[in-house]
């Protein structure tokens, strides 16, 4: 309300003046009249309006409804001095420029047919991700000497490689001996 509030200022203002009304509003100057609602228009008021709107309040107190009265008389009073000039040559009423995006969806909220389906397609992913490789499965424990014979091929590859610290050796040869 407070930002149609002051596009319609605006709107009004250039129509007064008799200057040309810019008909599409660029993001970076609806991002700096958001900025300035709630810069300065923004209350608490406000802010509880909103919840209880969205239906995330069970609160029923009325009492800001008289500020959005309050803008609505201002933009009233404001629109027929436009209107009564005879500055408005369009079908365009007050209501309509007000209510140009009540019908835009701004939220939805998936079906219980959604919610099962995603649910079970995550099912289905899980039990494909749990079954699709070895890291799951239980290895047995390897035999002594295929563990012997692994500290033997890991040598011999280290033994054919340049500049290996010593300690990679002497630390093998110590796992080795804990076998």
């Amino acid at each position: 309300m407070h930002y149609s509030k002051r596009i319609l200022k605006e709107i009004m203002s250039a129509i007064e003046k008799n200057e040309t009304v810019q008909e599409n509003i660029d993001l970076r100057k609806a991002i700096a009249g958001l900025y300035k609602v709630w810069k300065f228009d923004a209350t608490s008021k406000t802010i509880l309006n909103c919840f209880k709107r969205g239906v995330f309040s069970n609160q029923t107190d009325d009492s800001d409804s008289d500020d959005e009265d309050a803008i609505l008389a201002d933009l009233k009073e404001k629109w027929k001095t436009v209107e009564g000039n005879g500055r408005i040559t369009d079908d365009a009423t007050l209501s309509d420029i007000l209510e140009v995006d009540a019908e835009l969806l701004t939220a939805s909220y998936p079906t219980d047919e959604e919610i099962l389906k995603s649910l079970m397609d995550n099912n289905k992913d899980q039990e494909n991700e749990s079954y699709s490789g070895n890291e799951d499965v239980i290895q047995p424990k390897p035999h002594r000497t295929e563990m012997l014979q692994s500290f033997e091929t890991i040598k011999r590859g280290f033994e054919m490689e340049e500049n290996v610290p010593d300690s990679i050796f002497s630390s093998l040869i110590k796992c080795k001996k804990f076998l």
